[in-house]
């Protein structure tokens, strides 16, 4: 359930332009969750990219904890909004 909720919302922040240019590169990339976020607070989640590890800032709807996989949604205000990962495509 988590990973068609996941995929819908990705496929509608696309759609609705919410995923800027910018945030192309993170944007579908998956990683692991560092510091849970919290209601009001941003977490840290670690994300590959091009072979680098990129430790970033993250909000979530899902309940997360430390070592989760992630998806990344889009980016908000410098903050990426992610969601639980299962491992399935988007």
């Amino acid at each position: 359930a988590v990973g068609a909720f996941t995929s819908f919302a990705f496929q509608l922040a696309r759609t609705r332009g919410e995923v800027s240019s910018g945030a192309g590169r993170l944007t579908g990339r998956t990683g692991k969750v560092l510091v849970p976020p919290a209601p009001g607070r941003p977490g840290k989640v670690a994300v590959t990219v091009a072979g680098q590890i990129e430790h970033a800032l993250a909000r979530s709807a899902d309940p997360l904890r430390a070592g989760d996989s992630i998806i990344v949604l889009g980016v908000r205000g410098g903050v990426l909004d992610v969601g639980a990962w299962d491992g399935r495509d988007p």
